[in-house]
């Protein structure tokens, strides 16, 4: 990579780790070189640091993990332990996708869980979520920030008018602006 965009960007979304059913982390394809690198680009560039979990294909044990508390409440120690092992501001949740209301709502308490515990440590917590996947008020008040993928829709791939359609419907969702 050229490290010189690092000079454009504020944030860096590193991808990914996996969780796992019992809550813990799945960090084997993170080489320990890398994440030093990242490390050195953050110093130098001054950017943040956030590690996505989950993403495509790596998110089949959020159902699991979320919906047992124990389990939940050790996925969220991994992760800050993670991030201040390894010098990360925070986390991207990026579950492809709950399913149902169950699974839903285990999303919501994982978020708002997640931002409870994150807050006095200053790391943030951000998701990424489909252009067509619900979030509930409550998951939107504690995100820091929502990676919309507005994409992947039906017709063109990825056109300013989907991204407009996608940011309204969170919006009447209850989903604030900011």
């Amino acid at each position: 990579m050229d490290e010189t965009a690092c000079g454009q960007l504020d944030e860096l979304v590193f991808f990914s780790v996996e969780p796992r059913p019992d809550g813990t982390l799945d960090g084997n394809r993170l080489k320990p070189a890398v994440i030093k690198r990242l490390g050195q680009l953050k110093e130098k560039y001054r950017i943040r640091l956030r590690l996505c979990i989950g993403g495509w294909e790596r998110s089949a044990a959020f159902a699991v993990c979320t919906a047992d508390d124990a389990a939940r409440a050790r996925f969220i120690g991994q992760m800050i332990s993670f991030c201040q092992t390894h010098g990360f501001d925070g986390v991207d949740l990026d579950w492809e996708h709950p399913k149902g209301p169950a699974q839903q709502a285990a999303y919501t308490r994982l978020i708002v869980e997640t931002k409870k515990a994150f807050t006095p440590l200053k790391l943030s917590v951000t998701a990424a979520i489909a252009g067509w996947q619900q979030l509930s008020p409550a998951a939107g008040e504690a995100l820091d920030r929502i990676h919309l993928m507005s994409y992947d829709a039906e017709g063109r791939h990825s056109t300013l008018q989907q991204a407009q359609r996608d940011i309204n419907r969170l919006r009447r969702a209850g989903i604030p602006a900011a």
